[in-house]
């Protein structure tokens, strides 16, 4: 088949040799086996990718390409642009068994070899299983900037420097002018200098072929314009929904953007600096920790870049009365973040952060009228979810009535709202109590029935008497109509009794969910994991006041390069993630170090109960797997360093002779 005519070819690869990074590889187009290669380099892959315009590739372990994200970015850009990458094992459920997938098809698991796993992958993919992992956006980058030399000699450096900076600004100027007249969306990045600037970075949502005609390259003397496509490149794995709690979002935009997130108690859930990052993963990483009520800058005017984030989430966006000092930032952080010994600031997170805790400080005398009232009142209601209307704008009374209304239209649908406690005892013990209420409830309604029953009783009665003892057809009638309201009485009474009746139904279900978690947990068939979001320091300190030797990581790509030494002393046998993981990964290598296995969960059977999880005991089995698996690589390590020495020493002598 020739290479134009193909009109579907996907390729499938499998590592067949993990020391020289080499690749079984299996080419098929409209179907047929086109080429199939036992042992290829991953330039291989990628010139057949391009050779046959590969529309699939496919794996069933994506980090095979590359031991970490940015590496695997970094390949993926080589590869054609319309090239998607599959993991067959991979579907909306979550990992699945490669050979289970193999035995529902119909296909032998016998004798998998490398080159076999190719190329049944490829042969799935072409067939429609697995899951497209990478999301990719064509953007354009207009970059302007000051050229090496500084220009003619006779000519004073500092006035040259000036006449270049200005120059910049005007044709940044210039650009951003054509980019609003045509409507294009942008972001502008740029260092202040003096009268001028140092230099631009126009980030255009669109492709460079929306440009052409409009604004050209340039490569003068003193400033160059540089025009080039951007490929932006992300994963789509699927990651378990967190919470949409609301936050609070401090941004300080430039070429290097400062981020600050905070609960809107006030308490600091991240802060951090962004090098040259764009919009979309600013907006990526806000997302992570919640869903933003207010944004907010340090400055007034407020950066565009600010509110077009602040539009993306449809929050409030924050605007101090002015701009806030250095010496009032510098104040408010110290004061803020004194007792937070791990965080090192720099102006982008300070200012970031003073945005963030300026906003949650003009606000917090009516968030603190919340507490007050509910204190007060004993009622029980979600305070967060007042004081998400109150900081969009409502009074506290409006956002109360709000949050009332909202329960008695869930109320109406036959939901029960509980007050979760931490823990599955103290759930437990809630569920119950309420439980309890409502049978007691019941009781009480059933009285009240059995009461309109003898009424009803004794109104018969009433009427025979009367029919008997009196003509008058204006008493007959009355007493009719009184029958009439007491049986619609009764029978919005039965309706009542049904609806209690299906909220014990519904918290008798939930109670034994939780006996039955509770007793895989006395009996040892289950344990208790605690929750990080990532292997900080200041995640970790909380954790570890406390016995515990095993630890679930939510983001295993966030770490400290010293958390290895931190969890090894405090005797952490092993780290949980959610899918599997490269063996070469960058976390994965810093804990092997220290003796620390990193094992994934998606073959157990497990459930989350706010900041634990419990899960099969057996998981133990595959940690204590693991943890011989890296003390016979460190004793095959002691073995080679031995020998090592001891041919350096036999040289030594023989040369000594």
């Amino acid at each position: 088949m020739s290479k134009t005519n193909a009109n579907i070819c996907v390729l499938g690869f499998d590592i067949s040799n993990q020391m020289e990074k080499l690749y079984a590889i299996v080419l098929i187009c409209d179907g047929k086996l086109i080429s199939k290669i036992e042992n290829g380099g991953l330039e291989k892959i990628i010139r057949l990718a391009w050779d046959y315009n590969v529309k699939k590739v496919a794996t069933d372990n994506i980090f095979e390409l590359a031991p970490n994200v940015r590496e695997l970015k970094r390949i993926i850009s080589l590869f054609p642009e319309n090239t998607e990458f599959i993991q067959v094992n991979l579907n909306d459920e979550g990992f699945e068994d490669f050979r289970g997938i193999l035995k529902k098809s119909g296909i032998s698991t016998f004798n998998l070899t490398p080159q076999k796993t190719a190329y049944y992958l490829a042969y799935l993919a072409y067939t429609g299983y697995g899951t497209s992992l990478i999301k990719k956006q064509i953007r354009t980058k207009i970059i302007v900037r000051k050229n090496r030399s500084y220009g003619p000699g006779g000519m004073s450096n500092n006035r040259y420097k000036r006449k270049v900076r200005v120059t910049i600004l005007q044709i940044t100027n210039d650009i951003k002018d054509v980019l609003d007249k045509n409507n294009f969306d942008y972001e502008l990045l740029y260092r202040k200098s003096g009268a001028g600037i140092d230099g631009a970075i126009f980030t255009v949502y669109t492709p460079r072929s929306s440009l052409i005609g409009l604004i050209k390259p340039r490569q003068g003397t003193s400033v160059s314009i540089e025009i080039k496509n951007d490929l932006v490149i992300s994963f789509a794995f699927k990651k378990e929904k967190k919470e949409d709690k609301p936050i609070i979002v401090g941004i300080d935009p430039g070429l290097n953007f400062g981020i600050a997130i905070l609960d809107i108690e006030g308490n600091l859930l991240y802060l951090g600096t962004k090098r040259s990052g764009d919009r979309e993963e600013i907006i990526e990483l806000i997302q992570s920790y919640g869903s933003p009520v207010i944004i907010a800058a340090d400055v007034k005017p407020v950066p565009d870049t600010v509110k077009k984030i602040a539009s993306k989430f449809n929050a409030e966006l924050f605007i101090p009365e002015e701009s806030l000092s250095v010496e009032v930032k510098r104040e408010m952080a110290f004061n803020a973040l004194s007792g937070t010994s791990d965080i090192s600031l720099d102006s982008h997170m300070r200012d970031a952060y003073s945005a963030a805790y300026n906003a949650f400080k003009t606000l917090s005398k009516k968030l603190k009228e919340v507490d007050e009232y509910l204190l007060r009142t004993g009622l029980s209601l979600s305070s967060r979810k007042i004081k998400q209307e109150v900081i969009k704008g409502k009074a506290v009374s409006d956002a109360i009535e709000e949050e009332l209304k909202r329960i008695l239209s869930m109320e109406r649908e036959n939901k029960v709202i509980i007050d979760y406690k931490a823990g599955a005892r103290d759930l437990e013990k809630k569920l119950n109590e309420e439980l309890e209420k409502i049978k007691k409830e019941n009781i009480l309604l059933k009285a009240k029935i059995n009461k309109l029953y003898e009424e009803l009783k004794n109104k018969d009665k009433e009427i025979k008497l009367a029919k008997k003892n009196v003509q008058l057809v204006n008493i007959n009638s009355s007493i009719e109509r009184t029958m009439s309201v007491l049986k619609e009485s009764i029978s919005e009474l039965n309706k009542q009794l049904e609806a209690k009746n299906l909220d014990i139904k519904m918290l008798e279900e939930r109670v034994k969910e939780y006996e039955d978690i509770l007793d895989k947990l006395v009996k040892g068939e289950y344990i208790p994991v605690p929750i990080v979001s990532s292997l900080t320091k200041s995640n970790l300190n909380k954790l570890l006041e406390y016995n515990v030797n095993l630890i679930y990581v939510e983001n295993p790509d966030s770490y400290q390069s010293d958390i290895g030494i931190l969890l090894k002393n405090k005797n952490i046998r092993g780290i949980l993630i959610s899918y599997q993981y490269s063996e070469n990964s960058g976390i994965y290598n810093l804990l092997k170090e220290n003796g620390i296995p990193v094992v994934s969960i998606f073959e157990y059977d497990y459930k989350k109960i706010k900041d634990i999880i419990i899960i099969e005991r057996k998981v133990l089995d595959k940690i204590k797997e693991a943890e011989e698996k890296l003390k016979e690589i460190e004793k095959v390590k002691e073995i080679e360093k031995f020998e090592k020495i001891f041919n350096e020493y036999r040289e030594k002598r023989r040369k000594d002779r």
